[in-house]
Order: C-alpha cells, then structure tokens, then sequence
C-alpha cells in the first residue's frame, strides 16, 4: 500500500472511469423466451437477485472456469431475457453491465419490474458492483448472508454471528460523513480508493471500522487482501486472519 502505487492506481470501479451508463429498455409485455430456461445459470441469478449489478468481466472471472464459454453463456442469456446487458460507457471504451431480465425474476420468484435499473445513478451502481466483489470475496471463505440497507450504507453482511455494514466511497466521503451518524450499523467495513478518504471518514467514526482499499480488492486474491483500521490516528494494516475481523468469523469457517 505504499503512496506511489495507491496514486498510480485507477480503480476499474472508479468515476474517473465511466461517464455513463446506457440503458436497455424493457417492453412491461415481453417475458422473455420460456424454453430458454434450461440456459439459466443459477449462482449467476442468485448472485443478480441480491447484488443488482454485475459487469461481464466480473461475471467471467468468479462464476466460470472458462472465460470463452462464460462468455457465451451470459451472452445467450442476455439475448433470452435471463439477463438484461446494459452498457458503462467509460473513456476506455464501453463496458457490459448485466441485471436480471424478466424470466431471471422468474426464476429467482421475485416480481418482473421493467426498467426498474433506472432509477440508478452511475455512482450508485458503481457502488453496487464494489460490494459485489467484497461480498464475493468474504463468501470464497466464510459463510456470508447479504441484506440490504439504506443510503449511504450499500449493505450488510453477517458472518461468523456478526453483522457489519458495507460503506463505498465513490468521491462522496463529505455527503457520507454528514449521515453516517444516522446509521445504524454496530460494525463498518469501508471500501475506498485512496487512504485519505478513509482518515477523513474515520475523524468523526465512532463504532469500529476496517478499511479496505479498492487496489486490494480487485487486484489481488480476497486471501492475500490487506485490510486497516486508525488507533489514535495511526494507520494499523492488518491480514484478514488477523487479530480483528478474522476472530470474530473463524468460528464459521468450513
């Protein structure tokens, strides 16, 4: 984590990388195409129903041993209302973003919404696909249940007996820091691009909270992650089977 490596880096969930998001439309009338079922990939919707949003590369790299075949597989469910693909469009190029479909809500037995993704803005939905790939992470090691939760929370997450809001900051720590006191999370995790944004948060933070950074989370495996908490204002790294949050869980691992 040292100052020249967090500069350098640009998030792939980062504002400075999207400018906006295209939407597909939905036809209320269209249900997709029913003998498609046999298509569906269940983690793939399990995953959707709870978390909203997810890119394809996010898709490809935790739910298929085959990238080429992955591909194919989230393509055709896009094209038969399993799925919906949606577009991030960013100064790189555009990104594929996917949500449930209509037969996906079917299959899920939640009610079919259409167009409901449009009341997200492109900061909101950057924060869901960051708590994705934290809920990802925790979940390839610890049982782990996700629950929704009110702005500026993203969610909450319990495992090992314990429940602990999930926070992301999208260049907004000055809109958080002025309601975060009305939240009613006993435990924070906080998922930031730049440790400053975390010291900022945490001056006026008073329930635990461990940082972890958006370089870590993305960039490495969820085991090899370092996570920080401030004592007295100092910076404190710590492993993830560390003193702190690993005691609390260890008692569910498998």
């Amino acid at each position: 984590m040292a100052a020249d490596s967090v500069r350098e880096y640009i998030s792939p969930y980062s504002s400075r990388m999207f400018q906006d998001i295209a939407w597909q439309g939905a036809t209320p009338g269209w249900l997709g195409i029913y003998r498609a079922v046999e298509w569906a990939d269940p983690p793939v919707l399990e995953y959707l129903k709870d978390l909203k949003f997810a890119t394809r590369s996010q898709l490809l790299r935790h739910f298929y041993a085959s990238k080429e075949n992955g591909r194919k597989h989230v393509e055709r469910m896009a094209r038969t209302g399993i799925l919906l693909r949606h577009s991030l469009a960013g100064r790189a190029g555009d990104t594929a973003l996917y949500t449930l479909g209509p037969l996906g809500f079917e299959l899920v037995r939640k009610r079919w919404i259409p167009n409901w993704w449009r009341s997200f803005s492109l900061i909101d939905v950057l924060k869901h696909l960051v708590t994705g790939e934290l809920y990802l992470g925790f979940a390839s090691i610890w049982p782990c249940t996700h629950a929704e939760a009110d702005w500026p929370l993203t969610a909450f997450f319990t495992f090992g007996g314990m429940e602990y809001g999930i926070l992301v900051l999208r260049d907004d720590v000055e809109q958080v820091r002025r309601q975060i006191i009305t939240s009613t999370a006993m435990r924070l995790i906080v998922v930031v691009e730049r440790v400053g944004d975390a010291a900022r948060l945490n001056a006026i933070l008073d329930v635990p909270a461990r940082f972890i950074l958006d370089q870590e989370l993305v960039a490495k495996q969820f085991l090899q992650c370092v996570m920080f908490r401030f004592e007295d204002g100092t910076l404190v790294p710590e492993g993830l089977f560390s003193d702190g949050i690993s005691d609390v869980a260890a008692a569910s691992r498998p």
